[in-house]
């Protein structure tokens, strides 16, 4: 896998991490994206995958319990997201899927199924009477 997919290397962020938090691991068959979603309704999320751009939007909204005065501190993240991540060239987009578990996304990305050599014809081989 090149260093340039998937849009950053493995590090660790600054004061203001982006939202939400993203692994990818390389699997066998393919890739595992995993998004951290605790407290995100998961029918607020969409996944979608255009021209090998895998999106992951969607908002979490602030769960204040009924008669709260103020809000004391504040280190969750709130708000509309939207996380991009560009994919290699080898997946299968018709095969990506998703499913929710424990608070995390995890987004399944296949790699396509490796076809062996393919002996392509040309004309001379057909014999072509096109001349």
């Amino acid at each position: 896998m090149s260093p340039r997919y998937f849009d950053h290397p493995p590090q660790r962020w600054g004061a203001e991490p982006p939202f939400p938090l993203i692994d990818v691991v390389e699997l066998e068959d393919g890739y595992l994206v995993l998004v951290e979603l605790a407290g995100v309704d998961p029918t607020a999320v969409r996944v979608t995958v255009d021209q090998r751009r895998l999106v992951i939007a969607g908002a979490r909204e602030p769960e204040l319990p009924a008669g709260s005065r103020k809000l004391l501190r504040m280190e969750l993240t709130y708000g509309p997201f939207r996380r991009s991540l560009q994919l290699p060239l080898d997946i299968d987009a018709v095969g990506i899927s998703a499913r929710w578990l424990n608070g995390m996304l995890h987004v399944h990305v296949p790699r396509q199924a490796y076809r062996g050599s393919v002996e392509v014809e040309t004309d001379e081989d057909r014999g072509s009477s096109d001349r």
